[in-house]
């Protein structure tokens, strides 16, 4: 089975938030509420409010804001791959599998991610593991 996760789309409103218009002004809403007035401010509402997809965040100091700095690193790095792939893996299945990826992993995949065709190197393993079927790993 192949897991998947989320992806959130910052070119769309966020989740549970609804375009505001009212006497030629408008902006986002949340729940009855105006939040911003525009999209990227309406994002950055929705995460300091809200967690990001799959993780539960213990509330002190800047936690939120490092989990969203954390899962936003390994979006761009799966839309990064997806982009450079064709599409060749659904964009929900390269980011499950971005989001158990360690720091080291991740710097790994765009160290690789940045090299020009042909690439001279092996595909790290955390990309083998998404994109190369198991008899074609090599680590």
């Amino acid at each position: 089975m192949t897991q998947e996760t989320a992806w959130l789309d910052y070119t769309n409103e966020p989740p549970g938030y609804d375009v505001w218009v009212s006497m030629g002004n408008s902006g986002w809403q949340t729940g009855g509420a105006r939040v911003a007035d525009n999209i990227a401010d309406a994002w950055s509402h929705y995460k300091r409010e809200h967690d990001p997809p799959g993780m539960l965040v213990i509330p002190r100091d800047n936690a939120r804001a490092a989990a969203w700095a954390w899962h936003d690193l390994r979006r761009a790095i799966a839309y990064d791959i997806y982009s450079r792939t064709c599409g060749g893996k659904a964009l929900t299945v390269l980011m499950a599998a971005a989001l158990t990826w360690t720091d080291a992993e991740c710097a790994e995949v765009e160290a690789y991610a940045a090299l020009s065709f042909p690439r001279s190197v092996d595909m790290p393993a955390p990309l083998q593991r998404v994109l190369l079927p198991e008899g074609e790993r090599t680590c």
